[in-house]
């Protein structure tokens, strides 16, 4: 497969779950709940680039998986997860209250985010799926990549708590239902 006809593809998924996201987001079925911070997690809004950066790293790293059963049981895995966390969203409607960005060039990329990613569907963290998930696959099969990967990743997901995007457990939650279908869709291959 090449590059093209596999990227089209991860596109066309990436686009659906952001319009998916969008949908739930602005048309519950019920209202949200609203759920609070912690206390112990910083309003840190210049971590923002690094979120932003996560977001599509997540969406490309596929590309990287040489192997095609890999690449198609990642892509798989990214489907089942993501279709688990809607489920989640439409069951258990939450919304997170973020503080006002304050001013300054710093903060214009978290500015930018908070106009158009509503603080919704907050629990599970839909925004640490693809990364988990493309992490994982990529990591088994370029091992050396695995020390970079881990550190990205947390990075990643220090960010999303940091820019108030998602509470800790909401990103645990999200890593959780990613690995749930890395399982599954690995048995999948493996069958």
């Amino acid at each position: 497969m090449t590059t093209t006809s596999r990227a089209l593809p991860l596109a066309a998924l990436g686009a659906a779950f952001a319009a998916c996201y969008a949908l739930i987001s602005h048309a519950p079925l019920r209202p949200p709940t609203e759920v609070a911070m912690p206390e112990g997690v910083s309003f840190i809004p210049e971590a923002a680039p690094l979120y932003l950066v996560m977001l599509p790293a997540g969406w490309f790293l596929p590309l990287l998986i040489r192997d095609e059963a890999r690449y198609r049981a990642c892509i798989r895995a990214t489907v089942l997860a993501f279709a688990l966390t809607t489920s989640l969203w439409l069951l258990i409607p939450t919304v997170l209250l973020r503080p006002p960005a304050p001013d300054g060039w710093l903060t214009a990329p978290w500015r930018l985010i908070a106009c158009y990613d509503q603080p919704t569907n907050v629990f599970p963290c839909g925004h640490i799926l693809a990364p988990t998930i493309s992490a994982w696959f990529v990591g088994t099969e370029r091992t050396s990549w695995r020390p970079w990967l881990a550190l990205a990743w947390l990075a990643g997901a220090a960010s999303i708590a940091m820019t108030w995007q998602h509470r800790p457990i909401d990103i645990l939650a999200g890593t959780l239902i990613a690995g749930l279908a890395i399982a599954v869709c690995r048995r999948m291959q493996r069958s």
